[in-house]
């Protein structure tokens, strides 16, 4: 039965339709005695049939008018007119999660805040003896004040698990069927699916797959049909949240897989204990974090006592993780093995450039990436923290071509065509800083000083505020030298490296050194490739593989045999430039298989490439 505009049930009277679900037809309405906005939630006529479910409608809305919580929708009222049943519930202005979710995946501040929020939710919920046993995205609204849980209890099993009517079952393609079991499989713990009575660690389970879905953009068991979602959720484990957003912080992955555990037993066994390890890890990201204080022993949640450890272990050990990822410059050097993971293009673009392979640049600080990513087939240049999801892009900066960050961290140098450009990462529009013929690469040092490389020429040196470029290096005839690129200044901001040599790949080009007051190149080693040097290491590609070189920035001297770091780097020979960017605690690469096969969606990320050099062997050709 739908209601129309101007109808009134009791003192409410309709607004307008807000939308239909399986459980339920939503309605803005106003409560003329109170004259404040309300939603009226009325079983839908199928459902209305039905007299168990009528019951069970009116049951559990009592329960729930119990619940008084800052994230639980608030239940006013109860009633019946000419037979139909309705709620009369807080109306909410904002999105669902379902929604939102539509534009990618939630920042971690976001993902941790949301948790905490759901937890806190569920916690008050079980204390009532509620369950809410559908718990997913559309059943979440995202206010001003904070994320809300809607539904709870309305869409309650049988003790059988199986519902009395038909239930839509909630995913991008609509599932139908007769006679199966209430909620929506994608977020339903395993013994929900096989028809056994969910409690408490089933809520825990579907937040899990909820956050699991927040944090990455993919949801955690996936299939094209019923059967196949439902063996998703009985027998597999969704890929490591790590593997699909490498720079998930370790111990939120932890927790979530933990959530997500098939048996009850292993889980979270209360939503109070996961909400003081997502208030940790909020607490964390703000560094204010203090460990949580351990739960009171009760029988129920200490039935496996020696898994639950483990997994306080496995916290702790990520939490150490993060902190040496994250440590101070001088602090000692980190322990943990290397690990390579994927970090993916904005939605709907591509690391696609003009010569083929992906433009990218790691900030000074080691916190931002800038990058180009082609959008509607228009290259653009991006700005994204290492620590968020999110991507900014850059007004103004179509077609712009191999960034370069200014040494503050706060400024993109960048080229379009024959322009040398700057544009603020923080707002506002870019502007021309010179004209060089030809540009291939940027370098910006403290000094207030940029190099630009030429395709047919030296390198040039102008003001950062602007000016007329000068020449800063020579070419070398007896070389054949005909081209200076891909500059890079070294940490005094005065020397620099550099590509020399005829361009695109000949046993004639090598990786150089110079210095602004010293024009003419000093040769480190042969190499058609860009350079860069970070923790003494020159890192260039050759051969197939970027190699990492053993370098004195002081005596501009190599020190050692150079090692393989990453096989397989995409390199495009012309312009004789390799996909990839260091910095001292993070290599970003795009792998040669993204030329072979087309695929340009993501790029690979190495963390503690010097741990992995530690045990490398020098190349011995």
């Amino acid at each position: 039965m739908a209601l129309t505009v101007g109808s009134k049930l009791g003192p409410y009277e309709i607004v307008g339709s807000v939308g239909v679900g399986g459980m339920g037809e939503v309605y803005r309405a106003r409560d003329t005695r109170l004259d404040r906005t309300v939603a009226i939630k009325i079983l839908p006529s199928l459902l209305a049939a039905s007299p168990s479910a009528r019951q069970r409608f009116e049951r559990e809305a009592k329960a729930i008018s119990s619940l008084s919580h800052a994230n639980i929708c608030q239940l006013y009222d109860v009633g019946q007119h000419d037979g139909l049943d309705y709620l009369v519930l807080e109306y909410l202005e904002g999105e669902t999660l379902q929604h939102r979710l539509e534009r990618g995946q939630l920042s971690i501040e976001q993902v941790v805040k949301l948790g905490a929020e759901m937890a806190d939710a569920l916690e008050k919920a079980h204390s009532k003896g509620i369950v809410h046993r559908d718990l997913k995205p559309s059943n979440i609204m995202l206010t001003k004040s904070g994320a809300k849980l809607l539904d709870f209890g309305v869409a309650k099993p049988t003790v059988s698990g199986i519902s009395e009517v038909a239930t839509a079952i909630t995913q991008s393609r609509p599932l139908t069927v007769e006679g199966t079991i209430v909620g929506t499989f994608h977020y339903m713990a395993p013994e929900q699916v096989e028809g056994n009575e969910a409690d408490a660690r089933s809520d825990i389970f579907s937040l899990g797959a909820v956050l699991y879905e927040a944090t990455t953009g993919k949801r955690a068991f996936e299939g094209r049909t019923q059967a196949t979602v439902i063996a998703a959720v009985l027998e597999r484990e969704p890929p490591p949240i790590t593997s699909v957003q490498p720079l998930t912080p370790p111990v939120l992955g932890e927790v979530i897989k933990t959530c997500l555990r098939k048996d009850p037993d292993e889980r979270f066994q209360n939503a109070h204990d996961l909400k003081l390890q997502l208030q940790w890890i909020a607490s964390g990201l703000t560094g204010t974090a203090q460990a949580p204080a351990l739960p009171e022993r009760k029988p129920a949640a200490f039935r496996r006592e020696r898994s639950l450890w483990a997994v306080v272990v496995l916290l702790l050990f990520a939490a150490l993780a993060v902190a040496l990822l994250t440590r101070k410059p001088d602090a000692p050097p980190p322990q943990d093995e290397s690990m390579v993971f994927e970090i993916g293009a904005p939605r709907n673009a591509a690391f696609q450039t003009a010569d083929g392979g992906a433009n990218v640049a790691i900030s000074p600080d080691g916190r931002k990436i800038a990058f180009t990513a082609m959008a509607d087939n228009k290259t653009q240049l991006w700005v994204r923290p290492l620590d968020s999801f999110n991507a900014t892009q850059l007004p103004g900066t179509a077609g712009a071509q191999y960034p370069f960050w200014s040494p503050d961290n706060e400024a993109i140098g960048f080229f379009i065509g024959n322009n040398v450009e700057r544009v603020p990462i923080r707002g506002g529009d870019p502007e021309t800083i010179a004209t060089v013929a030809n540009p291939l690469g940027g370098a910006w040092s403290s000094h207030g000083v940029m190099l630009i490389g030429s395709k047919n020429d030296a390198l040039y040196r102008v003001s950062d505020t602007g000016g007329t470029p000068q020449k800063v290096t020579r070419l070398n005839p007896a070389r054949q030298q005909t081209t200076h690129r891909w500059p890079q200044f070294l940490p005094d901001g005065n020397h620099f490296i550099f590509e020399c040599g005829v361009g695109g790949f000949s046993e004639l080009n090598a990786i150089c050194a110079a210095s602004l007051d010293s024009p003419d190149p000093k040769p480190l080693l042969k190499a058609s490739s860009n350079v860069e040097y970070a923790a003494g290491y020159l890192f260039y590609y050759h051969e197939g593989a970027l190699h990492a070189h053993p370098f004195d920035p002081v005596k501009l001297a190599v020190t050692a045999p150079p090692m393989h770091v990453v096989e397989r780097v995409r390199y495009e020979r012309d312009p004789g430039r390799a996909s990839f960017s260091v910095s001292p605690k993070l290599i970003l690469y795009q792998p040669a298989s993204a030329a072979e096969n087309g695929s340009s969606g993501t790029l690979s990320a190495l963390t503690d490439w010097k741990a992995l050099l530690a045990k490398a062997k020098p190349d011995t050709d």
